[in-house]
């Protein structure tokens, strides 16, 4: 075959590995925006506040080197919350008469000292305003800021019960 042959050949199948490429992208794109609207619809109108009683690090699977989500346990201190509890696979809350239990999401491999503000932060304000966040503030007024998830990801539906018992 000659040279031009084989470049039509490799351009050819290069852009088709594009097309694919770009349409797998989309695809994923759609699922995730539809995951997030979700997620935005779901807890629009919720907003708490509230001491954090302790942060319990949690893996989906007992394998070493598991990623560890974080459970936030909250003495809620907001006048007129509803209990609530959704866990599916999308989302997950569990708020019963004044205790939440909240995802907060990927925290490392291992508890590290990167993690610190937000394993030290003494109180947490979910949805204020509907900001769509979850700020964590520690005894010194330092605050840290994480997009409000709250998502079942890497924690089964028995850890929202960790604040319970």
């Amino acid at each position: 075959m000659s040279c031009i042959k084989k470049l039509i050949v490799l351009f050819v199948a290069f852009g088709i590995i594009c097309t694919i490429g770009y349409f797998f992208f989309k695809i994923t794109q759609a699922e995730w925006d539809q995951r997030r609207d979700y997620i935005r619809l779901l807890y629009k109108d919720l907003e708490f506040q509230g001491e954090i009683l302790d942060i319990h690090g949690v893996t989906k699977t007992n394998l070493p080197n598991s990623r560890v989500y974080g459970i936030a346990c909250l003495k809620v201190d907001t006048t007129g919350i509803q209990d609530f509890y959704i866990f599916d696979q999308h989302a997950a809350l569990k708020i019963e008469g004044n205790i939440a239990a909240v995802p907060i999401g990927y925290i490392g491999y291992e508890l590290r000292a990167e993690t610190s503000i937000l394993l030290n932060a003494s109180y947490l304000k979910v949805n204020i305003g509907g900001n769509r966040k979850m700020i964590f503030i520690d005894d010194s007024g330092n605050s840290y800021e994480r997009q409000l998830l709250m998502r079942s990801q890497g924690i089964r539906e028995e850890h929202l019960q960790i604040c319970f018992e």
